[in-house]
């Protein structure tokens, strides 16, 4: 008797332990089901939202297309006027006579030159306002380059590096202004953003310049490369847009 019953509770043991095995097998599938039904829709939901950000970009840049060549003038524009700028105030070491007095005399200069911009965007259009400018400049530079290097020219060269100064201030003056008269409000802060970015360009190259041309001397290379900077810049003014339609 006692064989029978052991008998039987091992035969109902290996039942019991078959019948669970079996349903562990099957919460297991159902666990595996329920989390690939799960993790099916977060994949299609990631893939929603980058297909819907690459078509936000494409319609973005689609939106900034017509404005690179805007940014691209804006740009060269910004970036020679920056480098020519610094280029003039690192040099005031290296003009005859007392560094700080010089130095003085060209910021009180660069100071006028903000009342000079506004009175003359009352009387002349945008574009030729910002072309005066650089042709200003150019000028004094090629006075500059010819006038001999001596004690007897020592006042009027400076006086026409000082000059040279102050018309640079007055195309930042202007270039502000045109330069957001260029874009509409929309694309206005991206791209004047992406032309001063660029324009920072020159602030690097100016002193790298400053040194390269003080270290042998050569006073007509470093007032050459300023002349070019400032030609290109009135060449390129005549390739920007106009900006105000109410003074022609």
């Amino acid at each position: 008797d006692d064989l029978n019953v052991r008998s039987r509770n091992s035969k109902l043991c290996s039942r019991h332990s078959r019948s669970s095995a079996v349903e562990d097998k099957e919460n297991q599938a159902f666990v595996s089901q329920n989390s690939d039904a799960q993790k099916q829709p977060k994949t299609n939901n990631k893939l929603q939202m980058i297909i819907s950000k690459s078509k936000q970009i494409l319609k973005n840049l689609k939106i900034y297309l017509p404005y690179i060549n805007n940014v691209l003038l804006l740009s060269i524009y910004w970036l020679l006027l920056n480098f020519c700028n610094y280029c003039l105030n690192l040099n005031i070491a290296n003009i005859p006579g007392n560094v700080f007095i010089n130095a003085t005399k060209v910021a009180s200069f660069q100071l006028l030159a903000y009342p000079s911009a506004l009175f003359l965007l009352g009387k002349m259009s945008r574009r030729k306002n910002l072309a005066l400018w650089p042709f200003l400049t150019s000028i004094f530079i090629i006075f500059l380059m010819i006038l001999p290097d001596n004690e007897s020219e020592e006042s009027l060269r400076n006086l026409l590096y000082i000059l040279a100064a102050y018309t640079l201030t007055g195309s930042y003056r202007v270039l502000f202004l045109v330069g957001t008269e260029m874009f509409p409000t929309k694309v206005r802060g991206t791209c004047f953003g992406i032309a001063g970015g660029i324009g920072r360009v020159g602030l690097i190259l100016a002193p790298a310049w400053v040194f390269a041309s003080s270290e042998d001397g050569n006073v007509l290379r470093f007032y050459a490369v300023v002349f070019v900077a400032m030609l290109i810049n009135f060449v390129v003014v005549f390739f920007m847009p106009k900006v105000h339609k109410d003074i022609v």
